[in-house]
């Protein structure tokens, strides 16, 4: 359930991830061999803890683009995005919070720009 709130929550309001084709470039864990793109999402789970009906998990989304100043832009609307937020997803309470922003050096063999977007994301069972 984490994963989709984070792909469509991303894909419907973070413009410059669509490619040519009609998808996404918002991947789990790493960015497929192959894909080529200017700019592209990408998320780890880090940790999670179960407590009674809540679960809360560490997500690092990294942003990686070809330019600096796409790169933060994406990793800026990030962090708006998910600071503070409730959702309701599938019948289930999803609150976030923004934990950390790490901007890290560019890639000198890519010349691929990185930022590091921790956020924290918090869910409940309605009902339970």
């Amino acid at each position: 359930m984490i994963s989709e709130h984070i792909f469509s929550t991303i894909k419907n309001n973070i413009v410059g991830l669509e490619t040519a084709s009609g998808s996404f470039n918002i991947y789990p864990l790493r960015v497929p061999d192959g894909i080529s793109f200017d700019l592209a999402v990408v998320y780890n789970k880090l940790s999670g803890t179960p407590v009674y009906h809540q679960t809360g998990t560490d997500v690092q989304l990294t942003v990686i683009g070809k330019t600096y100043s796409e790169t933060e832009r994406v990793a800026r609307e990030l962090v708006e995005l998910f600071r503070n937020k409730q959702y309701s997803v599938q019948g289930d309470v999803v609150a976030t919070t923004v934990r950390s922003i790490t901007d890290l050096p560019q890639d000198i063999e890519t010349k691929l720009y990185l930022s590091a977007v921790t956020i924290y994301i918090k869910t409940a069972k309605i009902g339970a």
